[in-house]
């Protein structure tokens, strides 16, 4: 049978014969470009380049080093350091000591605020003191019981506030305290004078890390009555004069429900601050009661 095809070609006219040769060869040039090509081998190429130099040396300095005696207090401080994150800071020195030996500082609370104050510690102590803390709207009226709370061996805040401060902010101050390297946590009274009395004790009775208050001339008398049994049992000091009758009102009312411990020291004049100007003996009381307080804990 391919014998019969051959010979059939071979017979072909010769015009189909040539077009036929055409299209295989067509065909089989078709059939090579499908074909895969060998793939070129890829080119090496060198690179030159100049050396780098070595690294400079990297000079680790500390703190002392870098800062020498102008380190601030909060740069390098380990309490401060320890700290949660949005922790109140402890007061940092915002100038140098003045005549009284007390410490200008300031403390920055949640809302951005600075609050100036004074602190009175002895940094050579080797054990932690109570720290009584000391709220008004003007600090040098307190000069003369701080001195004397100083002297009797505590570490003593005073502190400058705006006029109605909200409970909240009792909480920032007593924490800012606590966290002085020279204070004892567990340990902390608050000691204020008419609205700012009012606003110490409404603020411990929320926060426990307030140990004891002690205040002067108290003014709301049915806002301390309500709140008074979730301060109790711990301790209260009230002083009050007779010739100022709400205070003396609100004090005496205090004194039927308050815990074993507390004392009230009645006055003949004065009020608020006035109560220490005008009656000498009441920063003594006041000194002797804390002193009974901390040795009974």
């Amino acid at each position: 049978m391919l014998v019969n095809k051959v010979s059939g070609l071979m017979n072909m006219p010769k015009s189909k014969s040539t077009c036929f040769y055409f299209v295989i060869l067509m065909l089989i040039l078709t059939a090579c470009n499908a074909l895969p090509q060998p793939i070129e081998p890829t080119l090496t190429r060198n690179f030159t380049a100049a050396t780098l130099p070595a690294s400079p040396t990297v000079a680790i300095r500390n703190s002392d080093e870098i800062y020498g005696d102008t380190i601030l207090d909060g740069q390098s401080n380990p309490t401060a350091a320890a700290l949660p994150v949005d922790a109140p800071l402890p007061p940092v020195a915002a100038g140098i000591a003045g005549e009284t030996g007390a410490q200008t500082v300031q403390i920055v609370v949640e809302d951005g605020t600075t609050l100036i104050g004074e602190l009175y510690e002895d940094t050579t102590r080797e054990n932690r003191v109570p720290g009584l803390l000391i709220v008004g709207d003007d600090v040098q009226v307190w000069n003369s019981l701080a001195l004397g709370l100083f002297d009797a061996g505590y570490t003593v805040l005073v502190i400058a506030l705006p006029q109605n401060p909200r409970a909240e902010l009792l909480d920032t101050l007593l924490t800012s305290l606590s966290e002085n390297g020279t204070v004892d946590p567990a340990r902390i009274a608050v000691i204020g004078a008419e609205n700012f009395a009012d606003f110490a004790f409404l603020g411990c009775t929320i926060y426990e890390i307030c140990d004891a208050v002690v205040m002067l001339s108290p003014q709301n008398r049915d806002a301390i009555l309500n709140v008074l049994p979730n301060y109790n049992p711990r301790p209260l000091f009230l002083a009050a004069s007779q010739n100022d009758a709400n205070s003396y009102a609100t004090a005496s009312s205090i004194a039927t429900s308050f815990a074993d411990g507390s004392r009230f020291v009645e006055q003949s004049t004065g009020s608020g601050t006035g109560l220490l100007a005008l009656n000498s003996e009441l920063s003594n009381f006041i000194i002797t009661w804390l002193g009974t307080v901390w040795n009974n804990r």
